[in-house]
């Protein structure tokens, strides 16, 4: 188990974070990813642009041929 995990009221108030406050700049969710170490699919908590936010590089972004990206200069 993570800090992250263990103490996730904490975390929330550190980041004054309020689920489904419209002032936020980000949600919060799960989503399954898979390491790169080992390819095993686990769950992680993600941070997601909230609504506001993404819709600005939307409407101005052109989409990624293949729909992934990768960092790669590790």
């Amino acid at each position: 188990m993570t800090l992250v995990e263990a103490v996730p009221d904490a975390v929330d108030r550190l980041e004054e974070y309020v689920p489904g406050d419209p002032r936020h700049l980000y949600d919060r969710g799960a989503r399954h990813v898979v390491r790169d170490a080992d390819g095993a699919s686990v769950r992680a908590r993600v941070h997601l642009a909230a609504p506001v936010v993404a819709a600005r590089p939307r409407a101005r972004a052109a989409p990624i041929e293949g729909g992934g990206w990768r960092i790669t200069d590790r």
